[in-house]
């Protein structure tokens, strides 16, 4: 079972996806601006093992660090590609009321 953890610092982290003990992928983040209030993160890197790709791992990740932004309050933007278009969809999606 895929398990995501999630690695911050004060201005930087990751949230990383494990396969059966085995490190399978990332996300990893930034946060622009400053600590003392709700801050904007840049997920700037998103990767899958190749022998893990297309099975959706990547999708996973990026949704776990844009539930974890929306739970502390937090925007998100990606200048990494693929997490910009995962957002995007997530953005156009319709939530549950």
């Amino acid at each position: 079972m895929l398990e995501i953890t999630a690695q911050h610092s004060s201005s930087r982290g990751s949230f990383v996806a494990t396969l059966e003990g085995q490190v399978i992928g990332r996300v990893d983040y930034v946060r622009l601006g400053t600590e003392a209030e709700p801050g904007t993160f840049d997920l700037i890197h998103t990767g899958v093992e190749p022998a893990h790709e297309g099975k959706g791992y990547g999708r996973q990740l990026v949704h776990a660090a844009a539930e974890w932004a929306e739970a502390q309050g937090h925007t998100l933007v990606a200048s990494c590609p693929y997490a910009a278009k995962i957002l995007e969809r997530r953005s156009r999606a319709p939530r549950p009321e």
